[in-house]
């Protein structure tokens, strides 16, 4: 199944153009968690500002799915890594 996961930041929504196929919503929502850690951790390393809010996950149609918000994903741990390098 094809998603997209739009970025929602400080400067307005990126919208993934490509889509990225997923078995299902639960995948792209662990894999949209992981790349919103990976955000977070990269720019706390390069001491830049965070400008990302969330990231929206569109189905195929153009409706959301689900938007995992900065908060949200920062609650979820990640298994074996760690959030700061």
């Amino acid at each position: 199944m094809k998603f997209y996961l739009h970025v929602d930041d400080d400067a307005g929504l990126v919208r993934d153009l490509n889509g990225i196929e997923f078995e299902g919503l639960e995948t792209a929502v662990t894999e949209a968690t992981i790349a919103v850690h990976e955000i977070v951790a990269e720019h706390f390393q390069q001491d830049e500002p965070l400008t990302l809010k969330a990231i929206i996950i569109c189905g195929e149609n153009g409706e959301t799915l689900h938007r995992i918000s900065v908060a949200e994903a920062l609650a979820t741990s990640r298994e074996g890594s760690a959030l700061l390098m």
